[in-house]
């Protein structure tokens, strides 16, 4: 398991810590993760978990799942003291007696470099006298946070209309068999001249690459439709073909997807814009949403950042999106969603951080 950058206090990043001064390092985080809870839940007689799957520690480590709400209750219902004591047994069996002293140190550390984490907190765990206390208050205070990697914050509100920074994952939210059913707006960038080849790695002169949200797409609708299928679904319903800005409207299930024209394809195929390319686009889907949305959720993905070669950070990605619906905010009429996709969430939390 890859150790990510440990700049936010929550549970996974604790464990990471920990487990690096562990008798026995190589030891999986199925197994330290086990024997942890398992010392939390020793005294709870409605606890009984035994070997933690190992596809429900993987998720836990890279923060797709939270603390199991049987640990959080127990943490919540039960006196310090007696937790103090389940940890120290925990660490009496499974922490390297000869490493506590820089163990101590390296979670101050990290405590301290934490972003998002109160100062009323690093005070109190900064006056730990010791390594159980200062492990004990850190799991309590960890295990009652969100462990999953996640981000849903309000911009801008006006009664119903709202502006909002989530994450997700756009093909998720479109096709998945339970999301799939949820009415709602999709903005998928693709090129102005409608290119639908998913190109295979080989291919001399390839056309719409995998890695984009446009091939992404394609190969989703390709479990439901033909390429003739798709390719008249496309230019049946265009509003301003042709153009930078133009949008194509396809409704699969319950998903209405505005198919919005960001670049347009060179000689060979790159796909090339600019960031006024990508200000008309967010113009045309708040002129369309206005029109025709109903008042559904639309959800606009980073745009820019990738194979467009308009050359965005995530950050500024973020703020011309923002930017721009604010300006026209009398165009929402519903909830805009601009979604990160939550492999990048890290990083972006970092960066707006440090803004």
């Amino acid at each position: 398991m890859a150790v990510r950058d440990l700049k936010q206090f929550v549970f996974a990043n604790l464990i990471v810590i920990l487990k690096k001064y562990a008798n026995n390092p190589s030891d999986s985080f199925q197994l330290f993760l086990t024997d942890l809870f398992e010392a939390i839940g020793e005294n709870d007689d409605e606890y009984d978990i035994g070997m933690l799957p190992s596809n429900t520690s993987s998720r836990i480590m890279t923060r797709q799942y939270d603390v199991p709400n049987d640990i959080r209750t127990i943490i919540n219902k039960t006196p310090r003291e007696k937790i103090k004591n389940a940890i120290e047994s925990f660490c009496n069996y499974k922490i390297n007696i000869y490493e506590k002293e820089k163990l101590f140190n390296e979670l101050l550390t990290y405590i301290n470099n934490s972003f998002n984490i109160s100062p009323e907190s690093k005070q109190l765990l900064n006056n730990a006298t010791s390594l159980v206390d200062l492990i004990t208050d850190s799991i309590i205070m960890t295990v009652r946070l969100d462990n999953r990697l996640k981000i849903n914050e309000e911009i801008w509100c006006n009664g119903n209309n709202k502006i909002k920074l989530v994450s997700g994952d756009l093909m998720a939210l479109s096709f998945n068999s339970k999301e799939r059913v949820i009415p709602k707006i999709v903005v998928i960038p693709i090129d102005v001249d409608n290119h639908l080849h998913v190109s295979d790695i080989n291919e001399t002169n390839p056309e719409v690459s995998i890695k984009t949200l446009h091939g992404m797409w394609l190969k989703k609708m390709e479990q439901y439709y033909s390429i003739e299928e798709i390719q008249r679904m496309v230019t049946e319903n265009v509003i301003n073909p042709n153009e930078i800005g133009s949008i194509s409207k396809i409704c699969v299930n319950a998903v209405m997807f505005y198919l919005v024209s960001l670049s347009k394809f060179d000689a060979h195929n790159k796909a090339n814009s600019n960031i006024d390319n990508l200000k008309k686009c967010i113009q045309s889907i708040l002129e369309e949403y206005d029109n025709s949305g109903q008042g559904y959720p639309l959800y606009i993905p980073l745009l820019g950042t990738g194979r467009s070669r308009i050359g965005l950070s995530y950050e500024e990605s973020i703020k011309i999106i923002k930017d721009e619906c604010l300006k026209h905010k009398n165009k929402i009429q519903g909830e805009i969603h601009i979604i990160i996709y939550t492999k990048n969430l890290e990083e972006i939390l970092e960066a707006k951080n440090d803004l």
